[in-house]
């Protein structure tokens, strides 16, 4: 993973997120089949979910202000300001099973998560 614009302080002392193979060949597909071409996946961290803040993926077309640029294997991505601290470390993966497909993430961070792996505490 390359960095594309931050400074080494908004990192600490971790590792970025990072995408594995499989994540990174959904998000390549789902910006084909949507039309979303020239958009980078945004990830940020929101209060709530069952053991206290939620994970969010969307699409967007620029950072927003202080978001940390990210770019790997021909996916960008924009990490929101406030939610690098919770995700630094994290590795994002896209799993599939009888119940449910998506992407998963594990961040080493977390003290407890949900069930469904959609939220988590620090």
């Amino acid at each position: 993973m390359r960095d594309v614009e931050s400074s080494p302080s908004a990192l600490g002392s971790g590792r970025p997120l990072t995408l594995t193979a499989k994540a990174i060949a959904m998000v390549k597909e789902i910006v084909t089949r949507d039309g979303l071409a020239g958009q980078a996946l945004r990830v940020s961290v929101n209060d709530g979910g069952c053991s206290g803040m939620s994970y969010a993926l969307d699409f967007a077309p620029a950072p927003h202000d202080g978001d940390l640029t990210l770019e790997q294997d021909g996916v960008t991505l924009y990490v929101a300001s406030d939610a690098v601290t919770y995700l630094e470390g994290t590795t994002i993966d896209y799993v599939t099973g009888l119940h449910r497909a998506g992407f998963r993430f594990m961040n080493p961070q977390a003290n407890r998560t949900c069930g469904c792996g959609e939220s988590f505490s620090v």
